[in-house]
Formats: structure tokens, sequence, C-alpha cells
């Protein structure tokens, strides 16, 4: 367990218990302030030899770790099956989804992260030249939600990680033992400690308050709160507060379709999703046909098993 620094938070544990039958899946401690302050200090220190290291030898890190999560699949899939009430083939696609956001920023970050950009100013008049480059911030924090914690935590936290930035994750107090599980993955490696791991109601707010740019995803009211607190420190942050994810249905349409992939849509993940559908708007000669397709498409529906593999 990754709780080498000092917890304000005393012995106050975190119990977490799989939604689908109520076992009890571990403990771990609720981080506090000091916790927080201490390993964003710890972070920035690192961050200094990870940034110098250059984007080939991130790369080879970044591979390293995606090597480990492919080889410990079963075990990552179990958990976060086991913790987020998914079925087995749902947890796999999200581990898989992680999987491929390596993939991508390993395969386009040096292209990414490429000589800065030159342009001669438009004026004929003045003599300038401007270069654009970017820098990594110190220590990027990643708050994640409970919905799709590992997927959420790894979209964000990667492309920081291929930047050069040393990373803090607060998973939700809900999931947080697949995200431990892939931090502890990371520092076995034996690699840069630039990735730690953060829990508990006082660890949120703390990370919002010492980081150097925030990644929050989960409700738009605490993103309210999360938004408030960077811009009284001025520093950035990227809000993912869901949405409501429209379907269109023409008069053209295939009504049968439309009305299966509608359900789908609004339906799967129990409708726990920001990209769920939340609202359709249809065509008016084809209204009445649509909804008596949808009300079918939707009482065909039943619960998953989570021990399904499909």
């Amino acid at each position: 367990m990754l709780s080498t620094y000092p917890n304000t938070a005393g012995n106050t544990r975190i119990s977490v218990t799989a939604p689908g039958d109520g076992r009890a899946l571990g403990t771990l401690p609720s981080h506090g302030p000091d916790h927080v302050r201490a390993a964003v200090a710890a972070l920035r220190s690192a961050q200094t030899s990870w940034r110098a290291m250059g984007v080939v030898r991130r790369v080879y890190w970044l591979t390293r770790f995606r090597e480990w999560l492919s080889g410990n699949e079963e075990m990552l899939v179990e958990l976060l099956a086991s913790e987020t009430g998914k079925s087995v083939a749902a947890a796999l696609r999200e581990l898989r989804l992680g999987i491929d956001v390596i993939d991508y920023h390993r395969t386009h970050g040096a292209d990414f992260l490429g000589a800065p950009w030159q342009r001669t100013h438009g004026n004929p008049s003045v003599a300038l030249q401007l270069a654009i480059t970017y820098r990594p911030c110190a220590v990027v924090g990643v708050l994640s939600p409970w919905t799709y914690p590992l997927a959420s935590t790894l979209l964000d936290a990667v492309p920081a990680l291929m930047a050069g930035s040393a990373v803090l994750v607060k998973p939700s107090a809900v999931t947080p033992l697949t995200v431990r599980a892939a931090v502890d993955g990371w520092a076995g490696l034996g690699a840069p400690p630039v990735l730690e791991f953060a829990v508990g109601p006082e660890a949120g707010p703390a990370v919002v308050d010492t980081v150097d740019y925030v990644h929050f995803t989960g409700s738009p009211e605490t993103g309210k709160i999360v938004a408030l607190r960077a811009a009284a420190r001025l520093v950035p942050c990227r809000l993912g507060l869901g949405g409501k994810s429209s379907a269109i249905v023409l008069a053209d349409a295939d009504i049968g379709a439309a009305a299966a992939g509608i359900a789908l849509g609004g339906l799967t993940d129990a409708g726990q999703s920001c990209h769920s559908v939340e609202r359709v708007f249809v065509e008016a000669p084809v209204y009445d046909e649509f909804v008596d397709r949808l009300v079918t498409e939707v009482a065909a529906f039943g619960a998953a098993d989570p021990a399904s593999s499909r």
C-alpha cells in the first residue's frame, strides 16, 4: 500500500464492498491533507528528472506499464468487476480502453511534444518571431469517478505522464481498489516515482489545493467547487461533468435499428455513464412507431450476469 506519507485522518479507514452481493473487498486508509501535501512534494521533486529524461525514455516506461496491465488482466478485471458491479465483459472492455490510451499516446507522444512551432509576425513592420512550445505542469491531480475508475484515471494520467508531468490520482472512495492496484503496478516495475495515489473525503480538496493542474471527472455540483478552488489558486483545471447526450430519429430512419440502438445507448451501465442517451428527438411522422418499438426494446432488457464474459 502506498501509505508512506503522514496521514492527518488518523486511523480512519475506507471499507470497500461489492455492490453486487455486499462482500467486503478490502480496506485502505483515508488520506488527510498532510499525506497529500507530502505526496505532492515528493512528486514535484521526482518530476524534474522525469521531464529531463525525454520522450523516448518516458515511452519506455509507459510501454512497460502497458505490459504490466496486459500481464495482470485477469486480476485487474476481477477486481474492477467486483468493486463496480460491472460484468466481467464490461470490466475487460474498460481495461482494454485504458491500454488503448497508452498505445495512442506512446505512438503519437513524440509528435505532440515536438519542436517549438515558429512563425513570423503577420505585420511586416514588426520584427518579431513567435515561438510556441509546451511545458508540462510539475504535478497533475486526477480526480476520477466511480463509474469508470480505471479508464477515467488512465485517460487523464497517461497523457500527463507522457508530457513529463508527475501525477497524483485520487479515485472515488467507492471504487479505489483497481486504481490503487494499477499505481502499485507502476511502482512495482521500478518506474520513476511520478505516479502516486490518495483517497478519502479530505484527499480530494487537498489535491485541488496543492497540485499544479487539475483533471476532474464527476458531477456538475462537485465540478463547480473544484473550479472555484482551482481559480482561487490560478491553476488550470479540466472538468468532465457528464452530458445530455441526444439522439435524433428522422422519418427515413430504420425505426427498428434506431430503437434498438437508443435503448442500448440509454440503458448500458444502467444509464450511469456520461455518454448515455438521455433525450431523443423524433420526427413527427414516425413518432408513434418509434415509441412503440422503443418500449418493446426496453422491456426486453434485463440485468446482466456479472460473471458473463460476453
